[in-house]
């Protein structure tokens, strides 16, 4: 069986999505316009997270509706993990998001 071996810091629009970021359609459009800069991996493109980031930035609004407790439990999770490359970051947030039942 082929695989496509992982390039380093780059995601599929599938990843980026999961992320709460938004559709495949847009990201798309948004390649096509030339704002979304990405690689074309024959039948999909591969973007960066920090351009997608750069792109849509994320407010500190939902950090501050957290609860007080899970905000802190988070902080301190955060505080100690080792450093995780884009992908590792879109594997774990995918992770919280089907515990969570949804994206945010």
């Amino acid at each position: 069986m082929f695989t496509t071996p992982r390039a380093p810091g780059l995601l599929r629009l599938a990843e980026i999505t999961a992320l709460g970021y938004p559709s495949r359609a847009t990201l798309l459009r948004r390649i096509r316009e030339g704002r979304l800069p990405a690689v074309d991996c024959g039948n999909h493109y591969k973007v960066t997270l920090s351009d997608v980031e750069e792109l849509y930035p994320r407010t500190s609004a939902a950090a501050e509706a957290l609860d007080p407790q899970l905000k802190a439990w988070a902080e301190e999770v955060v505080a100690t993990a080792p450093p995780l490359s884009a992908a590792d970051a879109a594997a774990v947030a995918a992770l919280l998001v089907r515990r969570g039942g949804a994206a945010a």
